[in-house]
C-alpha cells in the first residue's frame, strides 16, 4: 500500500523488481488494485520472484499483465509455488515476454 503512491509517481516507470519481498497474495492484490486503473502501466519487465505468491497471487496478476502485454518482455515469478501451468498462462495474457517460474535456486 505504501509503494503504489511512489509508483504513481514515476510515469515512465519500465522496470519494478520486487523480487524477495515476501508480498504474498494480499500484497500483490493491493500492488495490481493500485496499478490497473493507471494509465502510465507500461512495464517491461516484471519480477516479482519469491513473494509466495501462490495461485491467488499469480492470478491475480492477470489483469496488470493484460495492461502491460504491449510492452512486457519479461515476467520473474521464481520460487513463488508456481509451476509450468502458470506460465502457460502467463503467457497467454503476455505473449511476447519471457516467463520465469523455475522453483530451485
Amino acid at each position: 500500500r505504501v509503494l503504489v503512491p511512489v509508483l504513481h509517481a514515476q510515469a515512465a516507470l519500465q522496470n519494478l523488481d520486487l523480487s524477495y519481498n515476501d508480498m504474498g497474495p494480499p500484497g500483490v492484490c493491493a500492488l495490481v488494485d493500485g496499478l490497473t486503473n493507471e494509465e502510465h502501466v507500461g512495464f517491461v519487465r516484471l519480477d516479482l520472484s519469491k513473494n509466495t505468491l501462490g495461485t491467488q497471487g499469480a492470478n491475480a496478476l492477470f489483469p496488470l499483465l493484460r495492461r502491460s502485454a504491449a510492452t512486457l518482455r519479461y515476467v520473474g515469478l521464481e520460487l513463488n509455488g508456481l509451476g509450468q501451468q502458470h506460465a502457460a498462462m502467463v503467457n497467454c495474457q503476455v505473449p511476447g515476454a519471457h516467463v520465469q517460474v523455475l522453483e530451485h535456486y
